[in-house]
């Protein structure tokens, strides 16, 4: 039974700080800078969108104020058949060059690109929230990694802000930042395992139908390693992306793309060979699975210190500090959600949006095992 407290708190320990520190020898070893160059190519840039009619406008008027060449930019709507004023705010745009596409009937977030892409000739695909704004000089910077011929997929990353600050919040602003800095590692040493939703970009030839609803923005760059070519990340590719005040809303959030991701990795088990994919696989099964297993674990943990209570101090203290850390979500959840976090209590946020995700994670396998999937995509209220 120690045997089994010490594997778990290593797997713990490895899933959240050795996998980064494991990363940092390995770039540090074999670094692989990208050759980047100025690029700027024909492309189309997707905004899926459903019942988005408080953002579209925005959105679309932030897309037209990028620094990309305008006659070599396209910008296509996709709503997936909206019920509010999202088309009729989109449509006021086409005669400054944005083309709307409605499908026939609701089918979906990766059904709406896949009838996109048909229309797609250009050389490179932007995708893009309806929810996010991005930074100026973002599918510039994008394009320029693709000037090294072994590039396929270029990841922007995310920043998460307050609906009133561009400034980092504490809790989902922790997360996402740690979370980019993890990207920034693996695209150093070899690949991502997976890109921002919010923002990213891919070459046309490398871009097939996404089959079984699949989610794009880990299929996709799946496919490109597939094919022998590199997803990188580009630092100054920013799509600020606005808190989520509803901690039910991230909640189905975490559950919906997580949910999404395991389908995915289950459907693509062979790029967990090493002998095929060098370090990808080491990556894949580090920054997914395990972190996906995180529950479980932390479960496990918990039950496995109660057990070994009498034994030794040192799983007493485990014990306490589990509980101290359940105790300390519990607060926040009861007495301080939605409300500013400042000082030891914007710590309380950060532990709380952790077991949170963690919760997220456990409801996404139980749906995940009984075969219930979420096809219909339902964007989260920012």
């Amino acid at each position: 039974m120690i045997i089994f407290f010490i594997i778990l708190l290593f797997l713990l320990f490895y899933t959240y700080s050795g996998y980064f520190l494991l990363l940092k020898i390995i770039s540090f070893l074999r670094s692989n800078p990208v050759q980047k160059g100025e690029y700027l190519p024909g492309a189309t840039l997707l905004i899926p969108v459903y019942n988005g009619e408080k953002v579209i406008r925005g959105k679309l008027e932030n897309c037209l104020r990028l620094n990309y060449p305008q006659e070599k930019l396209r910008i296509i709507v996709i709503s997936d058949s909206s019920t509010d004023r999202t088309e009729e705010i989109a449509q006021s745009f086409v005669n400054q060059g944005v083309k709307l596409i409605r499908p026939g009937k609701r089918g979906g977030k990766t059904r709406a690109l896949n009838l996109a892409l048909k229309d797609v000739q250009t050389e490179l695909v932007f995708f893009t929230d309806a929810s996010t704004f991005l930074s100026e000089n973002s599918l510039r910077n994008i394009a320029r990694n693709f000037a090294d011929p072994d590039v396929g997929c270029v990841s922007g990353e995310d920043r998460s802000i307050s609906a009133f600050s561009e400034k980092s919040e504490s809790g989902e602003g922790l997360y996402v930042g740690l979370e980019m800095k993890l990207r920034r590692l693996e695209s150093q040493s070899g690949n991502l395992t997976g890109v921002s939703g919010c923002l990213y970009a891919i070459r046309r030839e490398l871009v097939n139908e996404i089959p079984n609803d699949l989610i794009d923005d880990f299929y996709l760059p799946l496919q490109v390693v597939k094919k022998r070519k590199r997803v990188v990340s580009e630092p100054e590719a920013t799509a600020f992306v606005t808190k989520v005040t509803d901690f039910k809303e991230e909640f189905r959030r975490r559950r919906r793309t997580t949910l999404g991701g395991l389908e995915v990795f289950f459907s693509e088990l062979s790029l967990l060979n090493p002998f095929k994919y060098g370090i990808f696989s080491l990556e894949l099964l580090s920054h997914k699975l395990l972190r996906w297993l995180t529950p479980f674990l932390l479960l496990l943990l918990f039950l496995t210190s109660i057990f070994l209570l009498h034994t030794h101090l040192i799983f007493r203290l485990t014990f306490l500090f589990e509980l101290l850390t359940v105790l300390i979500a519990l607060i926040h959840w009861l007495f301080l959600n939605n409300k500013k976090s400042a000082g030891i209590f914007s710590y309380f946020e950060s532990i709380f949006y952790f077991y949170l995700i963690n919760f997220a994670l456990l409801f996404a396998w139980v749906k995940f095992i009984s075969g219930k999937r979420e096809i219909i995509w339902e964007p989260s209220k920012r």
